[in-house]
Formats: C-alpha cells, sequence, structure tokens
C-alpha cells in the first residue's frame, strides 16, 4: 500500500501536494518527516534527468510549524537560525520568527517568516510594516493557499496597507 501512495505522489501530474502528517505521534514525527524528506531528495537527486522528477520537476518542501518538532538542544543549528537560499540572483533568509537584519537586507534580500500570523498590534509588526524586503508567509496572509513569491509580495503589500 504505502509503494502505491509514493507512486501516485512522486508520478502525479498535480501541481500541489499536501501531505497532513497532523495524525502521526510526536514521538516520530522528526523521524517520519526526516525519511520522507530523504525519500523525496533521493528521488530528485537520482531521477534528475527523468522526465517526471528531478530538474524537470521543481519540489518545495514547506514544514509548517516546524518549530513544534525541531529538536532545541545546542547541537542542532535548524531550530535556532534562519536558513539563506538562493533563488536565481535573489537571495532569501528564511525563519520561522521575523528579524529586523539578515545578510543582504541593505541590498534587497528579501526575509520569509511566519509566527506572527495576521497579528497587526505590537511593536514587531510595526517595524516589519516598513520593511518592503520582509514576507509574512502566515498562512493568513496568503488566503490558506500557497503561493508563489511574486503572491507572497502582493499579500504582503495588501496585509500591510489594510
Amino acid at each position: 500500500m504505502e509503494i502505491c501512495f509514493l507512486n501516485d505522489w512522486i508520478g502525479s501530474d498535480k501541481k500541489l501536494t499536501i501531505l497532513d502528517l497532523s495524525g502521526v505521534p510526536f514521538e516520530v514525527l522528526d523521524i517520519t518527516i526526516g525519511l520522507i524528506t530523504r525519500f523525496v531528495y533521493d528521488s530528485m537527486f537520482w531521477g534528475r534527468n527523468e522526465s517526471y522528477t528531478g530538474k524537470n520537476r521543481p519540489l518545495l518542501l514547506a514544514f509548517e510549524e516546524a518549530h513544534a518538532y525541531l529538536n532545541k538542544d545546542d547541537n542542532n543549528s535548524y531550530s535556532k537560525n534562519s536558513v539563506e537560499i538562493k533563488d536565481g540572483e535573489r537571495r532569501i533568509a528564511l525563519c520561522h520568527y521575523p528579524m529586523l537584519s539578515w545578510g543582504g537586507a541593505a541590498r534587497g534580500a528579501l526575509h520569509i517568516h511566519a509566527h506572527i500570523h495576521n497579528k497587526k498590534d505590537g511593536l514587531t509588526f510595526e517595524a516589519l510594516r516598513r520593511m518592503d524586503n520582509a514576507l509574512n508567509a502566515s498562512v493568513e496572509i496568503n488566503d490558506y493557499k500557497p503561493a508563489i513569491l511574486e503572491e507572497l509580495i502582493l499579500n504582503n503589500r495588501k496585509f500591510k496597507d489594510s
């Protein structure tokens, strides 16, 4: 049954697949996510020249509420730090929590965060409201749907101006 599920998922023509792991016990959630992520990475890497995966089918994995299951001990930097990626020539800092400064911020690098959801009270929102390159990726801002970068920018402008 698991093989059929994975074949249907990886081989699907759908543009979006949401894998709901809310029923997985907390004690094994990190292992489950690690195994799924490893499986997807391996299929993308080893199938990089195939038409159904790899270079021909870009993939974005988003882990909602990742701070809830990432290990918080000193040996795990992923639970504490942001991650910097590049989209073409554009630098992007990803972090669950909003930051006031990140690498390349003064040169237009983006920061994508969540945590504050759609809250507009307090100093955090007031500071972020003035930062065009700080983007809130919370589901409330994006109508509870995945958003490409251009939509994220537009949705944030609307949110900040409302």
